[in-house]
């Protein structure tokens, strides 16, 4: 994926996230990490979204690689 096309999906996760709708941010998430594996504020907005969705122990994985980052 170019450049714009990672950016947009940052950009939808938060839009997501905004309109409570963790659900979505969690979809672009995905996409967007496997882009930008290492973007510590992406992680954590994924732990969010997942302790929202399935709580705080699907949280932990994203707040592991959080914290190896």
């Amino acid at each position: 994926a170019g450049q714009g096309e990672a950016s947009d999906r940052l950009s939808l996760a938060w839009d997501g996230w905004n309109r409570g709708d963790a659900a979505e941010t969690a979809g672009q998430l995905l996409d967007y990490l496997r882009d930008r594996p290492d973007d510590r504020a992406a992680l954590r907005l994924m732990a969010d979204a997942q302790a929202k969705l399935r709580g705080e122990p699907a949280a932990r994985p994203w707040l592991e690689r959080l914290l190896a980052n």
